[in-house]
C-alpha cells in the first residue's frame, strides 16, 4: 500500500511538473538567446530645448518610471529610478519596446501595454497640473535588441501645453490699465502619458489653474507670459460658428465646464475712477469653433485692448495669431527631435516632414521622410501570405491597415521566415539608422502613407519636400524614374501596391513582389 501511495505521489508530480512546464512556455514566449544582464545608458532628449521658461522646468527631468515590454507587451522590467544608467536581465534576441515616464513623482508601478496605455496620472494640487514642479513627459523607442541598450536615446514629449499671451496696449483711449493676474481656469486634474487626453467629466478638471500675477503690461507686450496647463483634447464643439464673440458656452452647458479658458483680470483706472474689468477666452487651435489644447505645442495667444478696455463693442478680447506653433510639410526634422522651417546647419537633420494630422493618434501624427532611399530590391522572394497584414484587392478601400506602415512592417518582421533575403524591403527600412533614431524606428510606408508624397495632382508637396531633401544632402525622390517604390500595402498574396515616378507623375500600379523595385524609409512620431 506504501508503494502504491508513493507512485500515486510520483506521478502527480509528473503531471504537475509537466503543467508547470507548460505554464513557463507560455509565460516566456519571447525567451531567444540567452539571459543576460544588460546596463542601459538612457538619454531622455526633449524638443524646443532653447526656450526654457522662468516660471516653469520645460526641459528637467528629476525621475523616471521605466517600462521594458516584450513583444506581447508584456513587462520585462520595471524601475522608477533618476535618468542615467539601469540594469535589467533580458533575453539577448528578443526585440523590446521602453515606455518612459517623466516627473510623474511616484513609481507608477508594473504595467503592461494595455495598463500602459490607459494609464493616468493624477495631479495632487493646481500647482502640479500646471507644471510648478516640472512637466510630465513620456516617450517610447520601439523594437531594440539588448546589445543596442547601451546608449538609447528616447524622444520625449510634455504632456503639457504652453500658452505664451502678450497683450497689446497701444490702441486704448484711457491713461491706465493694470493687470491684476491672468490665470488659466477649468485646467484638467490628469492627463493620459501614451494616449490622447482630455478632461471627461467636472471631477477631471480644477477650477483655477496657473496664475500669473503683479506683472506689468508693459513687460507683457514686449516678452509676454507663459502659463501651463495638461493636455485637453476636447476637439471642435461649435462646428460652423464663424464668430469669436460667439465662442462661448452657456452657463447651464457642461462640456463648457470641461474646456479650458484664459481669464485677465484689469484694474482700469480713469478721471472718474477706477473699476475691475475681467476678460474670458476660450482656447484651441482656432478663435471660433476648437477647444483643444494638445501636448507638446505652444499656442501663442495676442490680446489687443482698444478704447477705454469697458465699452460694449470693445468688451470682448481681440484676439489675432492664435494658432499652435506646429510644424509644416516640407520642415526639416532634426536628431533632437525638434522641426525647424529653415535650415539649421548646427543640428543633424534625418528627414523631412511631409503629413502632420494631429487627430490621428500619438505616435502617428508626423510622417517623416528619410534623406536616402535604398538600392533595387525585391518586396519578398517568398509569395506566402502573411498573417494579420490585410491584402486590400483592386478596391484599394483605405483600411487601418493602408493607413500604418509600422503596424503592416511589424507584422512582416514577425513572420517566421523573416529576413534580409525573404524580405528585403522590409528589412532594409527596419535596419535604417539615423542619429536619435537606431534600427526599428524607420518603416516601410502604406499605401496611404506615400500616397501624399506621389500625388500626381497635387506636385507642391513633391517640390517643397525634394527642395529640402536637396539643403539637407540628401537623396531627391525622383533622382531615379527607372524603378517604382514599395509601399507596405498588399493587394494580394503575389500583388504589392507601388508608386510609378515615369515622367514625375504618380499613377498606382501592382508588381510582383519577385520584382525589384527601391523604398524610402518612413518615421512616424
Amino acid at each position: 500500500m506504501a508503494i502504491l501511495r508513493l507512485l500515486i505521489l510520483i506521478a502527480a508530480l509528473a503531471v504537475f511538473m509537466l503543467l508547470l512546464g507548460c505554464s513557463e512556455t507560455l509565460v516566456h514566449k519571447y525567451c531567444e538567446g540567452d539571459q543576460t544582464l544588460v546596463t542601459l545608458n538612457l538619454n531622455c532628449s526633449i524638443k524646443d530645448e532653447e526656450t526654457k521658461s522662468v516660471l516653469a522646468d520645460e526641459t528637467g527631468i528629476n525621475d523616471i518610471n521605466v517600462y521594458i515590454l516584450d513583444p506581447e507587451g508584456f513587462c520585462s522590467c520595471h524601475k522608477y529610478c533618476v535618468p542615467g544608467k539601469l540594469t535589467a536581465k533580458l533575453w539577448s534576441k528578443v526585440r523590446y519596446d521602453i515606455y518612459v515616464i517623466a516627473n510623474a513623482g511616484y513609481d507608477t508601478g508594473i504595467a503592461d501595454l494595455d495598463d500602459i496605455t490607459a494609464m493616468r496620472i493624477e495631479a495632487e494640487s493646481p500647482e502640479i497640473a500646471s507644471g510648478r514642479s516640472g512637466l510630465l513627459m513620456s516617450g517610447f523607442i520601439q523594437r531594440l535588441l539588448p546589445s543596442e541598450m547601451t546608449s538609447v536615446l528616447i524622444p520625449m514629449e510634455r504632456c503639457f501645453c504652453k500658452i505664451n499671451l502678450k497683450i497689446d496696449t497701444s490702441r486704448l483711449s484711457v491713461s491706465k490699465i493694470k493687470l491684476d493676474s491672468a490665470v488659466l481656469c477649468n485646467i484638467p486634474s490628469s492627463v493620459m502619458p501614451f494616449s490622447e487626453s482630455k478632461s471627461a467629466d467636472i471631477g477631471d478638471v480644477f477650477d483655477k489653474g496657473f496664475t500669473v500675477s503683479g506683472i506689468s503690461l508693459q513687460s507683457i507686450d514686449k516678452k509676454g507670459i507663459n502659463l501651463y496647463c495638461y493636455e485637453n483634447a476636447q476637439g471642435v464643439l461649435l462646428e460652423g460658428n464663424p464668430d469669436e464673440k460667439e465662442k462661448v458656452f452657456d452657463e447651464s452647458d457642461t462640456i463648457g465646464k470641461l474646456c479650458t479658458y484664459l481669464e485677465l483680470y484689469c484694474t482700469c483706472e480713469r478721471a472718474d475712477g477706477h473699476c475691475k474689468i475681467r476678460y474670458r477666452m476660450y482656447l484651441g487651435n482656432n478663435t471660433c469653433t476648437d477647444f483643444s489644447l494638445l501636448r507638446n505645442r505652444e499656442y501663442s495667444v495676442s490680446v489687443a485692448l482698444s478704447e477705454s478696455g469697458t465699452d460694449e463693442i470693445t468688451w470682448r478680447v481681440i484676439v489675432y495669431g492664435f494658432q499652435p506653433v506646429l510644424p509644416e510639410p516640407g520642415c526639416f526634422f532634426y536628431s533632437d527631435t525638434t522641426f525647424s522651417s529653415s535650415y539649421d546647419e548646427g543640428k543633424t537633420c534625418i528627414g523631412i516632414l511631409y503629413d502632420v494630422d494631429t487627430t490621428r493618434p500619438a505616435g502617428n501624427r508626423y510622417w517623416i521622410v528619410g534623406l536616402e532611399e535604398s538600392g533595387i530590391l525585391a518586396w519578398s522572394t517568398l509569395k506566402d501570405h502573411i498573417n494579420g497584414l490585410a491584402e486590400v484587392g483592386l478596391s484599394l478601400e483605405l483600411d487601418s491597415s493602408s493607413m500604418d506602415g509600422k503596424q503592416n512592417t511589424y507584422l512582416i518582421a514577425e513572420t517566421a521566415d523573416y529576413s534580409e533575403n525573404n524580405y528585403p524591403a522590409a528589412y532594409y527600412c527596419l535596419g535604417y539608422t539615423t542619429p536619435g533614431f537606431g534600427p526599428g524606428n524607420w518603416i516601410l510606408g502604406s499605401y496611404k502613407q506615400l500616397l501624399p508624397l506621389y500625388d500626381s495632382i497635387n506636385r507642391d508637396l513633391l517640390l517643397k519636400v525634394n527642395s529640402a531633401i536637396f539643403i539637407a544632402g540628401g537623396t531627391e525622390l525622383e533622382s531615379d524614374v527607372s524603378y517604382c517604390m514599395w509601399s507596405s500595402t498588399p493587394m494580394s498574396e503575389s500583388f504589392i501596391w507601388c508608386f510609378t515616378r515615369y515622367n514625375t507623375t504618380a499613377m498606382i500600379l501592382k508588381s510582383w513582389t519577385i520584382n525589384v523595385n527601391k523604398v524610402r524609409p518612413i518615421l512616424q512620431i
